[in-house]
């Protein structure tokens, strides 16, 4: 019984996130039926005062045990599972997996939430719209053109007019701000791959990726066997060149943001880091340590970059989220900097060439 069931609720939902078009209407007339009850829509549904079942409905109530599903509705529906409404609806809709194929507008709460024109307030694990207008929060949100904020693990749109909060943020144009790790903007913004070594670190890979005044990174720092011997580093091409890659055994990781400033032919990078702090053995410890990075370089053929790099590394703070990483202390300037520099590429591969 439970596997026939889960087979259905399988369908549905299937149905549910994949049939987006509004049906033509072929009746001219809408029977409005003030409360709606059922288990599995629409074989066992209940209509209360309704007057033709054959036209389209519009309900103030719909309750369902599996899943229901009913034309129009203004007012409250709620499911434990499944609640499909083919074309307009105003008020609350909860339930597992929410569908509206046309306008919406209030609040919506589900772990699966899908709609066509969206007003108002979507809650839920994955959240999605073709036109949005006010909050959306989940883990993974998506619209097409979108105007309030978005806010969850990863927040996809093609137009957005408002904010983003995220981790990773992605679209195509925006009027407003992303806040997160990294915020794509595929078509106004700037999205790079850099590669680079320096006296402290062989071998580095970070993204980039946001506005031209302010963007965020995340980057893996891979670190050698030999990491006491630093001095070897100063030739740091012939180094790479003759140390094959399985040599790099300890990998560390950095976050940060940073801003450009442009003066043709050249640009100044100035970046804020976070990352990884290793003892002399390359065992890794409980702390982070605090950078300062400036990186100088020119662009040659719009989407390739060729920088000079000067670190100086900081104060160690304590990490796993203690109140040290909070300490203003921790970041202001002091004599005890150490100071690394190094050489790199970039790789513009999304946004817009020369800022």
């Amino acid at each position: 019984m439970l596997k026939k069931l889960f087979i259905i609720f399988v369908i549905i939902f299937h149905f549910c996130c994949y049939s987006y078009e509004v049906q033509p209407e072929s009746f001219t007339k809408i029977d409005t039926v003030p409360v709606r009850l059922s288990i599995l829509s629409p074989y066992t549904d209940i209509n209360f005062f309704s007057h033709n079942d054959n036209l389209l409905q519009e309900n103030y109530f719909l309750l369902s045990l599996i899943y229901g599903e009913t034309n129009y509705l203004t007012g409250v529906s709620i499911s434990p599972f499944i609640i499909n409404i083919t074309h307009d609806m105003s008020g609350a809709q909860i339930a597992l997996v929410n569908r509206v194929g046309g306008h919406f507008n209030g609040f919506q709460l589900g772990l699966f939430n899908d709609t066509h024109d969206f007003n108002g307030f979507q809650l839920g694990l994955w959240n999605r719209s073709t036109d949005f207008l006010g909050f959306q929060l989940g883990l993974y949100n998506k619209s097409d053109d979108f105007i309030g904020a978005q806010i969850g693990l990863i927040n996809i749109a093609n137009h957005v007019t408002g904010s983003q909060f995220g981790l990773i943020n992605i679209a195509d144009d925006q009027t407003g701000y992303s806040f997160g790790l990294l915020s794509f903007l595929l078509k106004t913004g700037q999205s790079k791959v850099s590669l680079w070594s320096d006296s402290e670190v062989p071998f580095n890979i970070s993204i980039k990726a946001g506005k031209k005044y302010f963007y965020g990174l995340f980057e893996f720092d891979f670190l050698s066997f030999n990491q006491p011997n630093r001095n070897q580093y100063y030739l740091m091409p012939l180094y790479l060149a003759a140390t094959p890659f399985y040599y790099l055994h300890e990998i560390g990781y950095s976050i940060g943001f940073g801003t450009q400033i442009t003066y043709e032919p050249l640009w100044l990078e100035s970046e804020i880091k976070w990352h990884d702090l290793f003892d002399e053995t390359g065992k890794k410890l409980n702390y982070l340590q605090l950078q300062y990075s400036f990186l100088l370089g020119t662009t040659f053929e719009k989407k390739y970059d060729i920088f000079g790099v000067v670190s100086f590394n900081s104060h160690n703070i304590e990490g796993n989220g203690t109140p040290d990483v909070l300490n203003p202390e921790k970041y202001l300037p002091n004599w005890n900097y150490t100071i690394s520099y190094g050489v790199g590429v970039q790789y513009l591969f999304a946004g817009v060439p020369n800022w």
